[in-house]
């Protein structure tokens, strides 16, 4: 107890007394000490505070919640959709605003200032905006040459302010110098990591994306320009970004409509911009890998990589297909198991094993193998069409019961339901972001499910993936090659079999000595008419391993792969006999190899010669709908 103080509240659970009473008004105004002189002082309030946590939409049983937002409003200048929050019904609520800017022009330069920008506003944003966190709320700012993209959530009260106040700062941002240094550094260090990033992911998250996106531009490419950008090309970036634009807005979770066209109103306000005229905005497109089979090499700059990663990839089915989509899903689904039990379990090839689906929104579907391991890049993707060859037998064979449960199990995860008014927003953002604004996507690949049988998924495997029998047959064999692993030469590559290359690369790897292309090519030859276990007695007799005797041990890592090589040098027709491609690439310094694949050896001049896929199609009637209340 205090004297001449009355606790008289009680805390609920631990049941402790207290007093709760105003600050005397003259300690404020007029403070008997000079606090700030002592490092005190009164923090002021948070402008991001909710005041009011009322819901406003009442629970309604005969109603379903809506599974698409409104499009509330549509001109030159924006788009505005909304959904009010009807299944949650807290006061909570999310805002995505995405404005796109113009750049058709854009160089690699300005893609860099760009980034070198955002970079800057999220390390000063990250501690003026603290407040807005404490408050309950979360923000994500991401801009880059083609948009600007603000994503709010949290308690909706404050929402729009947050929004708003984060536009605000944006459009008068001072770059400082050391925030520009400390930036520099960071992106710097950030070009720097990719090149010691496990070799697979460097092929997925880089290379490929590199190869299937137009514009794209590689981090070394990146790299070579930082010293190029001054802290008034990024002070400059800012001023002239926002000369014309058209933004896309999404107001989900405890708001009416009127308050969401309020929102878009000031943001149009702010923003002051000319409308963005089409021709002034080039979005992101996929290129189209006409039919044919590709090689795409790469040498990982990491002095110390010891892994080598490979990443097959099949262009298959139609992107905005959901009976394509769900096909597909299913295929990853038996192909995965039965891949990553051969290659990573049996023939223990590495730790980084995995067949997975990309989804584009228009074009073509992909399906990706991919393995990571310290066998030289040619064996791994010779393990790799070892696997296709047989991958069909197991599809015929499949058990139907087995299918059937992959299919419910597709459809309970599709089915899941939402959890919170974010993980709403964010469905609904994506389609509406990629422009096909397709809302009921999920619900046709449900109901597609319902239809696909296990024929459906082999004839997708024969039609694209199978190269015995696939109609339309674009594949890109992607590879990382370690600094320590032999890579071969154009001249090698356009001289001997990719099974003598292999081979070569798995005894280099276990003899530790290097091994002359023709002698072992003369060696397969004369070897030719032996058993397997007799050739592989003879190679080990030719080729002994380094620190071993040459007692065969074929349970040993080593020895399986090279009686894999040997195998597959020996018996060349167990592997497909490929189809030239159409096109004949060598003006733009490409070449084949002896089984007829191209080498891409210039990623820029090769896209060229492919068509890009068309941009998104809306596949409803954009109308604004007209809301009263």
């Amino acid at each position: 107890s205090h004297a001449g103080i009355v606790c008289n509240e009680t805390e609920k659970y631990y049941n402790i007394s207290y007093h709760i009473s105003d600050l005397p008004v003259h300690l404020v105004s007029n403070p008997p000490l000079d606090l700030k002189k002592y490092g005190f002082y009164l923090p002021a309030s948070n402008p991001f505070m909710p005041e009011n946590n009322n819901v406003k939409a009442k629970p309604d049983v005969t109603k379903q919640p809506a599974t698409e937002p409104l499009l509330l409003q549509k001109d030159n200048m924006h788009e505005l959709w909304f959904k009010q929050d009807d299944q949650f019904f807290t006061p909570r609520g999310s805002i995505y605003l995405a404005i796109k800017l113009t750049n058709a022009n854009a160089s690699k330069l300005d893609m860099l200032t760009a980034k070198i920008l955002n970079q800057c506003i999220s390390q000063v944003f990250s501690e003026e905006f603290y407040a807005a966190q404490r408050a309950g709320m979360n923000f994500k700012i991401d801009l880059s040459e083609s948009e600007l993209i603000i994503k709010v959530s949290g308690f909706n009260d404050k929402l729009v302010h947050l929004l708003t106040t984060l536009l605000h700062k944006i459009q008068l941002f001072l770059v400082e110098q050391n925030v520009y240094d400390i930036s520099m550094t960071k992106i710097r260090q950030d070009f720097e990591n990719i090149k010691f990033e496990k070799p697979v992911y460097q092929l997925i998250r880089e290379k490929n994306k590199q190869l299937d996106m137009v514009p794209f531009a590689s981090a070394s490419s990146l790299e070579q320009l930082l010293d190029q950008v001054t802290i008034k090309d990024v002070q400059k970036h800012i001023e002239t970004v926002f000369s014309a634009v058209y933004f896309k807005m999404l107001v989900v979770g405890n708001f009416e409509p009127a308050e969401a066209a309020d929102a878009a109103q000031q943001v149009n306000q702010m923003l002051k911009s000319q409308p963005l005229p089409a021709h002034s905005h080039m979005p992101s497109r996929m290129v189209n890998i006409e039919p044919g089979h590709y090689i795409y090499r790469h040498m990982g700059e990491d002095p110390n990589m010891l892994n080598n990663a490979v990443v097959a990839t099949f262009y298959c089915g139609i992107a905005t297909n959901p009976t394509d989509r769900t096909t597909m899903a299913l295929l990853v689904q038996i192909a995965k198991d039965q891949f990553f039990d051969q290659l990573r379990t049996k023939e223990q090839l590495g730790y980084n094993v995995g067949a997975s689906t990309n989804s584009f929104n228009s074009g073509r579907l992909a399906l990706k193998l991919r393995v990571q391991g310290e066998s030289n890049p040619t064996y791994l993707l010779q393990r790799i069409d070892s696997f296709i060859y047989g991958f069909q037998q197991v599809l015929v064979e499949f058990d139907t019961v087995q299918f059937n449960a992959l299919v419910n199990s597709i459809a309970s995860k599709a089915n899941e339901q939402l959890t919170s008014v974010d993980a709403e927003a964010n469905r609904m953002w994506t389609p509406i972001e990629e422009a096909t604004y397709d809302f009921a996507r999920l619900a046709d690949e449900v109901e597609s499910l319902q239809r696909v049988r296990l024929d459906d998924v082999l004839d997708m495997w024969d039609r694209y993936i199978n190269p015995h029998t696939a109609v339309t047959y674009a594949r890109v064999d992607s590879q990382l090659w370690a600094a320590k692993t032999s890579y071969p030469s154009a001249t090698d590559m356009t001289t001997w079999p990719e099974s003598i290359l292999a081979l070569a690369g798995c005894l280099e790897s276990e003899t530790h000595m290097p091994v002359d292309l023709s002698d072992l090519s003369h060696f397969i030859n004369t070897a030719a008419t032996q058993s397997n276990t007799d050739a592989l007695a003879l190679l080990a007799r030719q080729y002994p391993m380094a620190n071993s005797t040459q007692v065969i041990d074929e349970t040993a890592s080593g020895w399986s792969k090279i009686k894999n090589a040997l195998n597959m040098a020996m018996h060349p027709h167990n592997q497909h006999a490929l189809q030239d491609s159409e096109t004949n690439f060598t003006h733009v310094g490409m070449y084949q190899t002896m089984e007829g694949k191209w080498v891409i050896t210039d990623v820029d001049k090769f896209k060229a010669t492919q068509p890009l896929h068309g941009l998104p199609v809306p596949v409803i009637k954009l109308i604004p709908n007209i809301l009263t209340k």
